[in-house]
């Protein structure tokens, strides 16, 4: 097999596999599009690149277990494996898998941006059943990651979600096998992307369970929810290794305020740093999102969309009005009782003064005193010189505080020959002088 993957093409790999194209390469290998000799069937080749095979036997080995776990998985959410060898010509290890139309998640999100969280949570619900199906095979993938993670087009407007890539998947061993191989496995490794690593995974801790995939899949999830990883901002591989074993993450709603409490909770629970604080299985993580997806979470073409302007602006909108409202509220409320204050301050007491009416006044006195509260008329006495109490000028005490005003109707003393008649409208001055009316003093 040669060198550079550009020169695959148009070889025959395993002696019945004809390269057509590449897909794509990497650090390890690299991905054709290929067809079988016989049946003419359309697959997806994957082969080690000879810089590779160089670097050491640990390559093969994680490639043939690559093949093995993701063989072992029946599960239409884990890209199906079909054929496995080594190429004769070149003693180079290949997998065939089957062909894929479509793109892996990172792709899609650095294309279209952030997801609605629908669709964040469809493409995470599909991952879950097919993790669970690899932890029930005693499997652990060890490196959950949107990259890993494709959006495959099938028939008509279904899109199935595919997890890629077992290359560093942990086969749990067999208690009752003699002489396994315990090397991939020793205590210290660091197998992964550090981004998406668990804790536990970062410490380099020898029995990983499938907890660890709920972390990263919790990363996954927040990613698609914000646009980024809660630990991409990290300078130095050892920063981020001391943040994720021992900060909480970033709180999801910081960076996405559109994103429900019920959504974010999920998140942060399966980002828990304890993994007995996480969902215990990718089957309990499924179940917790499908109760947030009332219509169920299949996933179609016509979703896959970027989140609209209106819902990633619609939820923050509703929230900043309560933080900017008080910072007027609070203002007016204090100058309405600081003006309230002032205006009783400015009210004279309700003292009284005396005085003499003017005889025109005295004469309409007869009818009675009228007042804005109420009128009292007396229809019996003797006439004798009228005078009506009104303010004075002598300061007292405030009277005691009473829960409304008080009228005090002043006593009108009548002549003899005067006749009582129905009460009339009073001058000003006589309408002003004629009860003496208490405010409360407050």
């Amino acid at each position: 097999m040669q060198g550079h993957p550009n020169q695959m093409h148009d070889q025959i790999v395993g002696g019945r596999y004809h390269v057509v194209r590449l897909l794509g390469e990497g650090g390890m290998g690299a991905v054709y599009e290929a067809r079988h000799t016989d049946t003419g069937r359309r697959v997806a080749l994957k082969v080690i690149v000879t810089e590779a095979l160089a670097q050491g036997s640990g390559i093969v080995e994680r490639f043939q277990r690559e093949a093995k776990a993701s063989g072992s998985i029946d599960s239409k959410h884990v890209v199906a494996v079909l054929d496995a060898g080594i190429d004769e010509a070149t003693r180079s290890p290949f997998m065939v898998m089957e062909y894929l139309q479509g793109e892996d998640v990172h792709q899609f999100v650095s294309r279209v941006g952030i997801l609605a969280p629908e669709l964040a949570l469809r493409i995470v619900a599909q991952a879950c059943l097919g993790l669970q199906q690899a932890h029930e095979a005693g499997i652990v993938h060890r490196d959950i990651k949107s990259a890993n993670m494709f959006l495959s087009r099938r028939d008509g407007s279904e899109v199935v979600l595919k997890l890629l890539d077992f290359g560093i998947a942990k086969v749990r061993p067999n208690p009752y096998a003699i002489g396994e191989d315990k090397r991939l496995t020793r205590t210290g490794t660091m197998l992964g992307s550090p981004l998406y690593m668990s804790p536990e995974q970062a410490r380099g801790t020898k029995d990983l369970d499938g907890r660890s995939d709920i972390w990263s899949l919790g990363i996954v999830l927040y990613e698609l929810l914000s646009g980024a990883t809660p630990n991409g901002h990290r300078e130095s591989i050892g920063e981020l290794i001391l943040a994720i074993c021992a900060e909480p993450t970033l709180p999801l709603q910081n960076r996405a305020p559109w994103v429900s409490p019920q959504i974010a909770a999920l998140v942060h629970k399966a980002l828990s740093i304890e993994p007995d604080g996480r969902f215990q299985s990718a089957a309990e993580m499924y179940a917790a999102i499908a109760a947030l997806l009332p219509e169920g979470t299949a996933i179609h073409e016509s979703m896959l969309v970027p989140i609209s302007s209106a819902m990633r602006s619609s939820r923050g909108a509703r929230q900043k009005p309560r933080g900017s409202s008080l910072r007027w509220v609070l203002p007016l409320i204090g100058a309405s009782a600081l003006a309230g204050g002032l205006a009783l301050y400015r009210t004279p007491p309700p003292d009284a003064i005396e005085t003499d009416l003017p005889p025109a006044a005295r004469a309409q006195s007869t009818a009675g005193t009228a007042t804005s509260a109420g009128t009292a008329v007396s229809s019996a006495g003797t006439a004798s010189s009228a005078q009506v109490s009104v303010a004075t000028a002598t300061p007292r005490p405030n009277p005691p505080a009473m829960p409304a005003a008080v009228v005090r109707p002043t006593r009108t003393t009548l002549t003899p020959d005067a006749a009582v008649a129905p009460p009339a409208p009073l001058p000003p001055q006589a309408k002003a002088a004629g009860a003496i009316v208490e405010k409360p003093p407050f």
